[in-house]
């Protein structure tokens, strides 16, 4: 009762009068009807919301306050905000529980008990030591040092130096690791040329995540490694190597090597499905991505990536009801308003040719993106990458109304693309296809087909290439051209 006691005179003298949270139920408050508004209603600007509280549409320096405020709370509310194991790593969530408890910890520290905040690390410890949460574990047991310069008592302070000693020594490593992976993403995820120079990075860089985590046993250190081996896989093009590498931790989780905490699912689920789609295992990738579609949080940037190769499978197998469904499903969810300006443009472009080779109607009644506005963008900078879906969904959307002078125009362009960028083995498929393209605009009339027929065996007998390049054939070429032969009569007509 003591220590409640005292609890109750921290919070007595040092918190507001009036908490500063929401309160849900609350429909009167200026605050709590703008929360309200805002909740009920998709779109909505300022000028809205001033109407709805004030009856005019000017934006006064009350409404801004108003704003500021809420906003506050909002964020207070965050600490009540709870994780679902359905949708977030069990490291996180355990990581945001005790973030919380050391936050109290610290305020009871600062406010002149240190003994309360002692027993806050006390229960901190006990929850990070089960996730293994060696940074969490390093702060808890700063706080327990505070308290042990306090009591003078040394067998304590001595037993928890040298814990202190050994969190901070992994965390130290967890850092380095850290820096490692972030360094050598964010290299391979600039550009496609980008990605081929970074082989002998990745070694270097897998052989000293392995022997970090080998020194440390830290399963973030793990992690970490298990994320670039499976992206070294994916570098060289051994896609039955990331099944292998999922395998082997999947072994270590169930020997009790690597903490179940830590064990990333979610990116298992997301890596397996894209490794059936690289394989050409139809069949297994629509299986798996409709099985572990309900694991990622709805609207997350990993659920749009995942939902990308779901839309991608079912455009291989010709299941144009079903990409048609998914493409909907996220716009519907903020695809093409989402933050990040390379996810909306590819969703953007993967729009257009969901509905382009369905032959249904655009999903999204406005205008999602122009081509123009593709070919400025993100993604179109990429000139091995998604220029060339770009360039040819251009054609395709045109081909109906082209004349003999565009059609010379865009011969002169996919040429001279076809010439800078398709080299080697990994461009072979796309440059068949272009010959193809380039027979199309050469006005072959009913004669296409039979014309196109030594092409088209050669680029069904061209398997898709290994090299990351070969991402870009969003839809195989073959079904395109099944497209191309299917609006050229109408084109010739007209």
């Amino acid at each position: 009762m003591q220590d409640l006691k005292r609890l109750v005179k921290v919070i007595a003298d040092n918190t507001p009068k009036v908490m500063p949270l929401i309160d849900h139920s609350d429909y009167t408050g200026l605050e709590s009807k703008l929360y309200q508004f805002i909740k009920n209603n998709e779109a909505l600007t300022d000028e809205e919301a001033c109407t709805y509280l004030y009856g005019e549409q000017k934006i006064s320096p009350s409404y801004r306050m108003l704003k500021s405020r809420l906003r506050k709370k909002l964020l207070n509310n965050l600490f009540f905000a709870e994780l679902s194991e359905n949708h977030f790593r069990k490291c996180r969530i355990v990581h945001a529980e005790c973030s919380s408890l050391l936050l109290q910890a610290q305020k009871l520290a600062y406010l002149g008990e240190p003994y309360m905040a002692e027993k806050l690390a006390d229960q901190v410890i006990v929850i990070a030591q089960k996730a293994e949460l060696n940074d969490i574990l390093t702060k808890a047991y700063e706080i327990k040092q505070d308290t042990d310069l306090i009591s003078n008592n040394r067998g304590k302070f001595d037993q928890n130096f040298a814990l202190l000693q050994r969190y901070f020594s992994l965390e130290t490593q967890e850092r380095e690791a850290l820096l490692i992976y972030n360094k050598l993403k964010f290299e391979v995820n600039f550009n496609l040329s980008n990605y081929r120079k970074q082989t002998e990075a990745y070694c270097e860089s897998l052989a000293l995540l392995k022997s970090l985590w080998e020194a440390s046993g830290s399963s973030k250190v793990f992690d970490f490694y298990h994320m670039m081996r499976t992206a070294y896989c994916e570098l060289t093009g051994d896609y039955e190597g990331v099944i292998t590498v999922i395998k082997e931790a999947q072994q270590l989780l169930a020997d009790g090597l690597i903490n179940e905490h830590w064990f990333n699912e979610r990116f298992n689920n997301y890596i397996l499905v894209y490794t059936y789609l690289r394989l050409g295992q139809l069949a297994d990738g629509l299986y798996y991505a409709n099985l572990y579609l309900k694991n990622f949080r709805e609207g997350s940037n990993n659920w749009f990536a995942f939902l990308e190769n779901y839309v991608i499978l079912a455009l291989y197998s010709k299941d144009y009801t079903l990409a048609v469904k998914l493409c909907a499903l996220a716009i519907s969810k903020g695809a093409l308003e989402y933050p990040r300006a390379s996810m909306r443009e590819m969703w953007g472009m993967l729009e257009k040719y969901v509905y382009l080779i369905s032959n249904k109607a655009p999903i999204n009644n406005n205008v999602s993106f122009s081509l123009k506005e593709l070919e400025t963008s993100i993604i179109s900078k990429d000139k091995e990458g998604y220029n060339l879906p770009l360039l040819i969904l251009e054609y395709l959307e045109n081909l109906p109304k082209l004349d003999a002078e565009d059609m010379d125009m865009y011969s002169a362009r996919f040429s001279k693309y076809t010439s800078k960028y398709l080299k080697g083995e990994a461009g072979s498929r796309a440059r068949l296809f272009i010959r193809l393209l380039l027979l199309s605009m050469k006005g072959e009339g009913d004669k296409l087909e039979e014309k196109g027929a030594t092409l088209l065996e050669k680029l069904k007998n061209t398997p898709t290439p290994r090299d990351p390049i070969g991402e870009v054939e969003i839809v195989p070429y073959e079904h395109l051209w099944e497209l191309v032969l299917e609006i050229h009569p109408h084109r010739v007509k007209n």
